[in-house]
C-alpha cells in the first residue's frame, strides 16, 4: 500500500507530501523482510530529486538504496532508473555507474527479461561499456529469433528501447 501511494503522490507532483507520508510511515515500509524497500526508497529520493534536493538523493542512494551492493535485479534496475534520471537533470553521477553496471553483468544476459538488459544498458552507458553493450544486442539479437512471448517482447520492445536510449545517450535525439 506505502507503494502504491508513493506512484499517486509522484504522479500528482506532490513530492513534498511524498516525502512527508515515506518518513512517517518508514518503520512500516523499510524492514529487512519488505521485498519492495528500496523501491520504496527509490520513490522518496525521486520527490527528493523533484525539489533539487541531490543531497539527499544521494544519501539514499549511498544508504538503503546501494549501500548495501545489493545483486538483487529489482534493486539494480531502481539503481539504473536513479542514476539515468540524476544524469538527465545535469547532475554529475560521478564513480556511482561503476559499482552498478559490475553488478548488472550478472544478470543481463539478453534473453530473459529485456526490462532489466534496459536498465543495465543504462549503466554500462553510464561508464562507457560499450563492449557489454555489444554483448547484450548480440544476444538479445540471436533470443529474438526464437518463437516464444519472451523473443517477441524482445524484438518489439527490447530492442528499439535499447537502440533508442544508446541514440539519446549520444545526443541523437
Amino acid at each position: 500500500a506505502h507503494h502504491a501511494v508513493a506512484h499517486v503522490m509522484e504522479m500528482q507532483g506532490r513530492a513534498e507530501d511524498g516525502i512527508g507520508w515515506m518518513v512517517a510511515r518508514e518503520p512500516y515500509w523499510a524492514g529487512d523482510t519488505n521485498f519492495f524497500k528500496v523501491q520504496n526508497w527509490w520513490h522518496r529520493s525521486l520527490c527528493h530529486l523533484d525539489l533539487g534536493q541531490i543531497d539527499q538523493v544521494w544519501a539514499l542512494y549511498d544508504g538503503p538504496i546501494r549501500g548495501s551492493k545489493s545483486v538483487v535485479a529489482l534493486d539494480l534496475v531502481d539503481a539504473s532508473a536513479l542514476l539515468w534520471r540524476v544524469w538527465l537533470s545535469g547532475n554529475d553521477v560521478g564513480e556511482r555507474w561503476t559499482e552498478l553496471a559490475d553488478a548488472w553483468d550478472a544478470h543481463a544476459d539478453g534473453v530473459l527479461y529485456p526490462f532489466n538488459d534496459l536498465h543495465a544498458t543504462m549503466a554500462y552507458l553510464g561508464t562507457g561499456r560499450h563492449d557489454a553493450i555489444a554483448r547484450l544486442r548480440a544476444a538479445q539479437a540471436s533470443a529474438a529469433s526464437r518463437s516464444t512471448d519472451t523473443a517477441r517482447w524482445i524484438a518489439t520492445i527490447g530492442q528499439p528501447l535499447i537502440a533508442g536510449f544508446i541514440a539519446f545517450a549520444r545526443g541523437d535525439y
